[in-house]
């Protein structure tokens, strides 16, 4: 199989790689096969961050993010309605690898810290970071442990510890999250945040990782640029025109403004990563 019909076996099903196969080639695999792996149990644990009792984050709110972080795994997020912004882009419902990862919301805790309240970014390496993590951080490396400032002034980027990471320094395994993340409209960039940040946990790279000459170790996602985005009236770009196909915009690992699904080479990889690193036998 060529890398173009690779990439579409993974995005688009087997069917329409049909159409792009050589005469008398054989038909790929059935594209929408889940990886034969029994469910992996993930137990999460959310350390929301305030200041003299305030934050207004709550257990409730935390719910939501997870149920949408289970969403994105399992089947993928909904397109956009048809004729709005990113609507024509890549592949519509039912096209998302579905990954065999659950995540069960274990336990959610509230920490008083004045400074990292109203922080913007994760700062594991310094003193008062490594005394924060200490203090909250459960589990071993197979638990995900989420960390969210909930301060007004908290709309930094979020961040994730690689697995190959965690193994070196566990202590700072975890997940920063923006807490725009917590907001309820399901259109919006930060929707799929906490599921892009759990796909770098399980060892995922960008899909513009190096950009056109580069590689995010997945045969199924396009390289491109990461500075790719369109603006709301332009189609999806091709950023990389020497490689096959479009800017994948839609994909979770992309900064595209509808992220909403894995690739099966995306999902092979996680799956690798965690059982390499961070399966319980493991730790």
């Amino acid at each position: 199989m060529t890398n173009r019909q690779r990439w579409l076996a993974g995005v688009l099903g087997a069917a329409l790689v049909t159409a792009f196969a050589a005469p008398g080639s054989a038909a790929p695999p059935a594209a929408n096969a889940a990886p034969a792996v029994a469910e992996i149990v993930i137990p999460v644990y959310f350390h929301l961050v305030t200041n003299a009792g305030e934050g207004h984050w709550q257990r409730a709110d935390v719910e939501r993010v997870v149920q949408r972080l289970n969403e994105g795994f399992a089947q993928g997020f909904r397109p956009p309605p048809p004729g709005t912004w990113g609507s024509d882009w890549g592949p519509r419902d039912g096209t998302s690898a579905p990954a065999p990862f659950r995540f069960v919301l274990e336990d959610v805790d509230w920490t008083e810290d004045a400074n990292w309240y109203n922080d913007t970014r994760y700062r594991p390496d310094d003193i008062e970071g490594r005394s924060l993590l200490a203090k909250v951080r459960k589990g071993g490396l197979n638990t995900l442990n989420v960390i969210s400032p909930t301060g007004p002034g908290t709309r930094g980027t979020s961040s994730a510890f690689a697995p190959e990471w965690a193994v070196q320094d566990p202590q700072k395994d975890m997940i920063w999250l923006n807490p725009a993340s917590f907001a309820e409209n399901p259109v919006n960039p930060t929707a799929a945040t906490i599921v892009h940040e759990a796909g770098h946990w399980l060892g995922l790279n960008h899909t513009f990782e190096g950009g056109c000459d580069g590689d995010d170790a997945v045969e199924d996602t396009p390289q491109h640029l990461q500075d790719s985005a369109p603006s709301f009236a332009d189609p999806a770009p091709d950023s990389c025109p020497g490689v096959p196909g479009e800017d994948p915009l839609w994909n979770f690992m992309s900064y595209g403004f509808y992220a909403r699904v894995f690739t099966h080479g995306q999902v092979e990889r996680m799956i690798d990563q965690y059982q390499r690193y961070r399966a319980p036998a493991r730790n």
